[in-house]
């Protein structure tokens, strides 16, 4: 499990990055908002740990900014701002859960692990995009029914965009996610572009829909059903107004 904590008071991110560690958590520290979204925007983490009372982007203003964002990971506020309102307003923005300092290491663990698995409990097995569809449990990838052969990455590749489908994947994050296990950290991100093509081409075997959508000199995206509706309808009215 990895978390990503932030908090502005260097003594009680460390004391609770030393209890998650003993519990076998890793634990990612920043201070600032701003430096959580970068950090956010390289690797993935299964659950956030986030004080309000942050130096420039306040916690209320970055829970706002990863909830329009649509990104799903869970929140945990944890602040000494005990005042019934704020509490309110930082869920009503999407946090999943509040904490008011001073910590209690048991419950906060308790709190960590049970909102971390309710979260892969509510995770879509099967993903759907137009005639693709990919199965995260069974790594089973068909395209109208017809079974796409893929090699491992070209698979990771695929899951990745999957599990975040509609959002943007930044190069580097997809590129750590793909080789991050076998503990490669440099390479040239044009891999990634090669293995985007090699997928298009087998997908494209079967069906013309785009699935996987480009972000120019960004990375790349896995189209969601409406998007790629929205596509087809378009190609309709375009070769109506032609004919």
């Amino acid at each position: 499990m990895l978390v990503l904590l932030i908090e502005d008071d260097a003594k009680i991110a460390q004391d609770i990055a030393a209890f998650l560690s003993a519990e076998g958590i890793k634990c990612n520290i920043t201070s600032r908002g701003e430096e959580a979204l970068q950090v956010l925007r390289l690797q993935n983490h299964d659950i956030i740990l986030l004080d309000l009372s942050l130096p420039g982007m306040t916690g209320f203003a970055l829970i706002d900014t990863l909830r329009k964002s649509k990104v799903r990971i869970p929140i945990i506020v944890t602040s000494g701002i005990t005042d019934t309102d704020d509490k309110i307003r930082a869920l009503n923005l999407g946090a999943d859960d509040y904490v008011t300092k001073p910590l209690v290491p048991q419950e906060l663990l308790a709190r960590i692990k049970r909102n971390v698995l309710r979260s892969q409990n509510q995770t879509n097995i099967e993903i759907n995009s137009g005639d693709l569809k990919i199965n995260l449990d069974t790594q089973l990838v068909t395209v109208g029914g017809n079974i796409i052969c893929l090699t491992n990455k070209e698979y990771a590749l695929l899951a990745v965009l999957a599990r975040k489908q509609g959002i943007l994947r930044l190069k580097e994050q997809i590129q750590f996610e793909l080789y991050s296990s076998q503990g490669i950290n440099i390479i040239d991100k044009k891999i990634v572009d090669v293995f985007v093509c090699r997928v298009r081409k087998k997908l494209k075997l079967y069906s013309k829909q785009k699935f996987i959508k480009t972000f120019w000199g960004r990375g790349y995206g896995l189209s969601t059903d409406e998007e790629v509706k929205s596509n087809i309808n378009k190609e309709k009215i375009a070769i109506s107004a032609s004919a």
